[in-house]
């Protein structure tokens, strides 16, 4: 039975337009894509044999089509895009409409110039995948390469734009360069539902779904928030690695399970609980800081040593337990006028930070990119990704 060209429109229609429109910057360019596809999609309906499903082979047409008119795309830099922070800052009150579409089509344009930063290919993997949510198996089909090289791409393309927000959206860090600001602005806007795919890049902030409630909170909730968030990704992988292989190397890593978290007590500790409000002594007496110093922080002789069980790893799990208790609940009694403060007494200049604001967001920033080390640990043992 040969499908329905009229629910195939209803269906796919949107998003093919999308596919295009992400694809090509030029919009009649990309609106004469779209066209093209349609036009391959009737003239081919007939020769479906239904070898593969409908929304592969709809889909797989897209990529020939679009790919041909994206062949002169330029590959942009993120460099490119600082005349989007140049642009004068707005005042909305959320109530013209007119305004609304403004700020509606600034997003679209962000993250437009955000997906042209990488290459074709990287990029139509990338609207797969965050975009439409295709699993990793059909776009492997789509795009005629192994399901493992399509992951490979599309992590690369999410670390690529995660700087990018980082350094410039307010929406993912406070202190973020883009002048639109739109925070405030985004929150009067239904943006349409391509638009929130973008919480999946940023695995700390589901920033359009909790967007309201991060407005009306204070920046230090606010950092408390990712610091908990960073740590319970931690903890899903904590529970996904077998206590027997902590004190494994795999090949082709310089490091193992337990150095990570020994690495992750030692530095929650000295990052968000010593900078901010000065040595504790709950910490002191739960861990001998002095030896987990020598042995957790930077090339310690456990990150590259076979030396099994140093520390328990029951030991290790309830440390880190305790310390994050430690840290969440000396936050809670502080308020947002710290954060300009200096840091308490260290004995050595912080490597990034210059006050407790810098130190607590570098806290969590720190956290994630030892979690994706741990993610590759995990992986190399044998432990497929778990995608969230």
């Amino acid at each position: 039975m040969q499908p329905d060209l009229k629910e195939i429109v209803e269906q796919y229609g949107v998003m093919v337009s999308s596919i295009a429109h992400r694809m090509i910057q030029n919009k009649e360019i990309a609106k004469e894509a779209a066209q093209e596809v349609w036009y391959e999609i009737i003239k081919s309906i007939d020769s479906f044999n239904g070898e593969s499903g409908l929304s592969t082979w709809i889909y797989t047409l897209c990529k020939r089509t679009i790919l041909r008119y994206a062949r002169n795309e330029r590959i942009a830099t993120m460099n490119e895009l600082r005349e989007f922070r140049e642009l004068p800052a707005i005042d909305y009150n959320g109530q013209d409409r007119d305004e609304q579409e403004w700020i509606k089509a600034c997003c679209d344009w962000c993250l437009t110039a955000q997906n042209h930063c990488l290459t074709n290919d990287a990029r139509l993997i990338f609207i797969f995948k965050i975009n439409l949510n295709l699993p990793y198996k059909q776009i492997s089909e789509i795009m005629g390469i192994t399901e493992e090289s399509v992951r490979q791409i599309s992590s690369r393309s999410i670390r690529k734009i995660t700087h990018f927000m980082n350094d410039t959206c307010p929406l993912y860090n406070p202190q973020g360069t883009c002048k639109y600001r739109i925070c405030k602005q985004v929150t009067s806007l239904n943006l349409e539902k391509e638009y929130t795919a973008i919480k999946k890049i940023i695995r700390l902030v589901d920033v359009y779904q909790r967007l309201e409630k991060e407005l009306i909170m204070s920046k230090i909730d606010f950092l408390k928030e990712q610091i908990i968030e960073s740590r319970n990704f931690v903890n899903r992988l904590v529970s996904e690695i077998p206590e027997n292989q902590w004190y494994t190397i795999p090949e082709g890593t310089d490091s193992n399970f337990a150095w990570q978290i020994g690495h992750l007590i030692i530095s929650q500790n000295f990052h968000a609980i010593t900078c901010i409000t000065g040595r504790n002594e709950a910490v002191s007496k739960l861990i001998p800081m002095v030896d987990y110093v020598k042995v957790f922080n930077g090339m310690g002789t456990l990150h590259r040593s076979t030396e099994k069980n140093l520390i328990p790893v029951a030991e290790l799990k309830k440390q880190l337990d305790a310390v994050h208790e430690i840290c969440i609940s000396n936050l809670s009694r502080l308020d947002d006028r710290i954060l300009s403060e200096d840091l308490e007494p260290i004995p050595f200049k912080h490597p990034v930070a210059n006050n407790k604001y810098e130190a607590l967001a570098w806290c969590f920033k720190h956290e994630m990119w030892h979690s994706a080390e741990m993610e590759a640990i995990k992986r190399a043992l044998g432990h497929p990704i778990k995608w969230m």
